[in-house]
């Protein structure tokens, strides 16, 4: 499935007016990395998993859409999802990854979500602020509307775990006070209350409705007849997790659970016989059986989500979590993608795709800089460490290590004939004051400059060092002459810096006052500023044509430079951009989150021109996926749109003035 629909942009002739700036989500290609932990589930037609909120394609395991943390489940028709964490319940269009419902409870947090089996209902365990052990609730809303239906009293300490069976009018919880409960939701009574061993831990409906299995906190996990509650099979695993998954096959035969460490077992529920196993986790937090009941899916504490052919108990792929990226770059091809985060990895990505090419170690701490060669030979890594590396790309060999930064390399650039680096490093008490030049031949110390770095970069001539010391300040490569500051206060940070193409201008995002600077180069005065972005500007990457730029925070924001204009702004699939990168051709970008995801987009499509030429009007447009189709409307709240001549793959499109009434969009096609 594509990620996300392709952009398009509205405009009208008679007023050369754009109308439609921004979709809220980037033209997605691909995202890659993240295992997460938390009850997992396949979708109902066992195409897609999901667990923490977050969706992988089945068997490959790709990462396809992210949501918000927490619980989450499939709605039946699984055209839906539903996540509950802190004290929100979402309900979410799987399609688009669309908020259709927020549902909000006071004083208490969520634990756990259930959907009845029709859909119509969800429900929801809580834990009482006031402690672990104090009464809680179960909440229970129509899904249509969010209307609350009921709240649920009986236990006294927090409901662990849910679920629904096939009578969409039972519903049973476990909790920590060693109960189990079954309710009748129509009237909200209880009509049974079993004892546990231990804190509940998981709970599960067999598919028939005649059986629960409840997990407790004491490793027993106990199978009960819900006709009258009656004990059928009991068994206790050696491990020493809290919490015990539980999941019955979609036939009811088998039961797969948390086993003796390190395993999962799968249980024959006729005699209690463990009758296949596989390898688990640290702490298995979700299992689940695919719906025809082939495949087994396992999640935990370590952030790894497997899949697993029942037959023959194959690894048939698997998902394990990255920390956050806080390094982005692309080759000058455009055909690879560097990235490294707190994991201390590189990892080399082919950008068409996000499949993995290599992994390069070595560094002893985080990866907080990349950068290739401008010919592509080289890639240079800063870590946390405090050293820089030089690999060479043709087989990734590491040519050189240097001990560059004492306290962390905290940025780094290679100048554009490649002779020379630039690092900088972090602040602190007893670390290296200085940003410094190397040779890249021999990794010799060529120029030492005053103060510390929070980023570098070379002019387009390579004749000027941009280094944000607090202060913006601009150096002569040749002999280290500060040529001039174009920002003087101390108290400044600035975690990027960009030249346009045509060296005439130095663009600075401000981490802290969430504000864009441009600057000129020639007298260093103030041209513009960017302002507007809430929570902060973390990185910044100029568009290779220098006519527009990202900047990237809590959300994605796409300016135009020559007048200032906001063209997009991007706050679904976003999380907090740590790093962000434009492709060399410009066409696409590429950015790192906080949550180890890293994300592969079309560039933002936007109406660059609309020129009069004779009796007729060009329209120029940028970004998009090279394939286009004009439309027209002549009332936009019909919503109707009729193709207005051939799918075009140029930039530009041409309207003849005696033909040009109504409205006008832009679509970017996908691929045929």
């Amino acid at each position: 499935m594509n990620l996300h629909a392709p952009s398009a942009v509205i405009f009208s002739l008679a007023f050369s007016l754009k109308l439609a700036l921004a979709q809220g989500t980037p033209d997605l290609r691909w995202m890659v990395s993240g295992g997460r932990s938390g009850n997992i589930t396949f979708s109902p037609d066992g195409k897609y998993l999901l667990c923490d909120g977050a969706v992988w394609s089945v068997p490959e395991l790709r990462l396809v859409r992210t949501l918000s943390y927490g619980s989450s489940e499939w709605f039946p028709d699984g055209t839906r999802i539903a996540t509950a964490a802190g004290n929100e319940v979402h309900i979410w269009r799987f399609a688009d990854g669309q908020l259709l419902l927020r549902l909000t409870i006071t004083n208490d947090s969520l634990t756990d979500i259930a959907l009845s089996t029709d859909g119509s209902v969800v429900a929801a365990g809580t834990i009482n602020d006031e402690g672990w052990d104090e009464p809680a609730v179960v909440k229970v809303w129509r899904a249509s509307d969010g209307a609350l239906l009921r709240t649920l009293v009986g236990h006294d300490g927090h409901v662990k775990a849910l679920a629904f069976g096939p009578d969409t009018n039972l519903l049973v919880s476990v909790s920590r006070d060693r109960t189990l409960i079954l309710w009748r939701l129509n009237t909200g009574e209880i009509l049974r209350r079993i004892g546990l061993s231990d804190g509940g831990s998981s709970v599960a409906f067999s598919p028939d409705g005649s059986k629960i299995v409840a997990a407790a906190e004491n490793r027993y996990i106990n199978v009960f007849r819900t006709s009258d509650g009656s004990l059928l099979l009991s068994f206790r695993v050696n491990n020493s997790n809290e919490t015990y998954p539980v999941a019955f096959s979609p036939d009811g035969a088998l039961l797969a659970s948390d086993g003796d460490y390190p395993w999962l077992h799968i249980w024959r529920l006729s005699d209690g016989a463990i009758v296949s196993r596989v390898y688990g986790h640290d702490e298995t937090t979700g299992i689940a059986f695919s719906p025809d009941g082939k495949l087994l899916a396992s999640s935990g504490e370590d952030a790894v989500i497997r899949l697993w052919e029942l037959s023959t108990t194959n690894l048939l792929a698997e998902a394990s979590a990255r920390s956050a990226t806080l390094a982005t770059t692309f080759s000058p091809d455009g055909t690879l993608l560097a990235i490294g985060g707190y994991d201390w990895n590189i990892y080399v990505l082919r950008s068409t795709n996000g499949v993995v090419l290599q992994k390069l170690t070595g560094h002893d701490y985080w990866i907080t800089a990349l950068a290739f060669s401008p010919d592509g030979a080289l890639l240079a890594s800063g870590g946390g460490d405090g050293r820089y590396k030089i690999w060479r790309v043709s087989d990734w060999s590491l040519l050189r290590t240097v001990d560059a930064e004492r306290g962390g390399v905290q940025c780094l650039a290679f100048s554009p004939d490649g002779a020379l680096l630039a690092t900088g490093g972090s602040s602190g008490p007893n670390l290296d004051p200085n940003t410094k030049l190397w040779r890249v031949a021999d990794g010799s110390n060529v120029l030492t400059l005053p103060g510390i770095s929070s980023a570098v970069n070379f002019s387009p001539d390579g004749t000027l060092l941009a280094a944000a010391q607090g202060s913006v300040n601009l150096w002569n490569v040749q002999d280290g002459a500060l040529s001039r500051k174009v920002t003087t206060s101390p108290f400044d940070f600035y975690g990027s810096l960009a030249f346009t193409p045509d060296g005439l201008s130095l663009l600075g995002a401000g981490r802290y006052d969430a504000v864009v600077r441009q600057w000129r180069i020639s007298d260093g005065q103030l041209q513009q500023t960017f302002a507007g972005h809430n929570g902060g500007v973390s990185s910044l990457s100029m568009a290779p044509d220098g006519r527009s730029f990202l900047a990237g925070g809590y959300y994605l924001w796409f300016w135009r430079i020559a007048d200032g204009t906001l063209l997009h702004k991007m706050d679904q699939e976003i999380s907090l951009i740590s790093s962000l990168a434009f492709s060399p051709s410009g066409n696409s970008f590429a950015y790192g989150r906080d949550d180890g995801v890293t994300c592969f987009a079309r560039a933002p499509l936007w109406i660059a021109s609309i020129e009069i030429a004779g009796g007729d009007k060009i329209i120029r447009w940028q970004g998009g996926s090279g394939r286009y189709q004009l439309e027209r409307a002549t009332n936009l709240l019909t919503g109707y749109w009729a193709d207005f001549g051939n799918v075009v793959t140029g930039y530009n499109s041409t309207i003849s003035l005696t033909n040009s009434t109504g409205f006008f969009r832009i679509q970017s096609l996908d691929d045929p």
